[in-house]
């Protein structure tokens, strides 16, 4: 078999989607461990609706208007006998009291100690999640763009290797620019190697895209199912009230909704 055959092409190929795939299964598989390790620590913690809240509505550790409307509605409920405010409930509760209602987060989010405790528990949340950054379980680039860059990368790189060696063996020319001009034939080499990783990586980014993007808007859910069942146990019937308050929120920025699956009507 040659070495630069189309038969070795297509081998290396499918060997390269392969390995990229079987990694991209193993971040997932790992990052779901991981969620479900911490959805069982969470229904231990004793500040749980906030890290919930967080998780499951919130962008990122930053976004203090879900931690404050999740302390609005759950200072509306009574405190059991017995127990005491989470500092954050309880800067919230001052506020319900003492005027009856919350019309701008900021009334809440903006007393001295908020953003302490919002701190506190947010950190909390990221030291149990699969990554750091905004969205920390949004694992779109692992499992569909990287392993895309990756195999068009090696589809690039086999083809423009075959012709630079084709090049150097024939002595040919791919008449780009001049053809009396030896680097021509190698600018032109470079520029189809070029051309073929673009167009490669959105032919492999769209065969990606739906090897992944049911299974993963099915993970998605699940585990946002499961922090929810957390915010419902935590505020009762004002769960509702919550995710409207947080909807016409200015200061919020909602994690993307999950499209719906077709013949279900599942929304996030």
């Amino acid at each position: 078999m040659e070495l630069w055959s189309v038969q070795t092409f297509l081998l290396s190929t499918a060997a390269a989607f392969l390995v990229a795939n079987v990694t991209a299964f193993v971040i997932r598989r790992r990052a779901d461990r991981t969620v479900t390790r911490f959805l069982a620590e969470l229904g231990e913690h004793p500040g749980a609706l906030y890290p919930a809240a967080l998780f499951t509505h919130g962008y990122g550790r930053h976004d203090s208007a879900v931690t404050g409307w999740a302390a609005v509605h759950r200072a509306r409920r009574p405190l059991p006998d017995g127990e005491s405010d989470h500092p954050i409930t309880a800067l919230a509760r001052g506020v319900v009291e003492r005027d009856g209602g919350v019309e701008d987060i900021t009334e809440v989010t903006g007393q001295e100690g908020f953003f302490h405790e919002h701190w506190k528990e947010a950190t909390w949340l990221m030291d149990r999640l699969p990554r750091s950054g905004d969205d920390i379980i949004d694992l779109r680039a692992e499992l569909m763009a990287y392993p895309a860059a990756a195999v068009s990368g090696w589809m690039a790189f086999s083809v423009f290797a075959y012709l630079t060696a084709s090049l150097k063996a024939e002595g040919a020319g791919l008449d780009v620019v001049d053809a009396d001009d030896p680097a021509a034939a190698y600018g032109g080499a470079i520029l189809i190697g070029l051309l073929l990783w673009l167009v490669g990586f959105f032919v492999m980014l769209a065969v990606q895209a739906a090897l992944w993007s049911p299974a993963y808007g099915r993970w998605l859910q699940r585990v946002r199912d499961r922090g929810a069942h957390v915010l419902r146990r935590e505020l009762g019937e004002a769960y509702d009230d919550f995710l409207a308050d947080l909807r016409q929120s200015k200061s919020a920025t909602l994690r993307p909704p999950i499209p719906p699956r077709r013949g279900t009507g599942l929304r996030a």
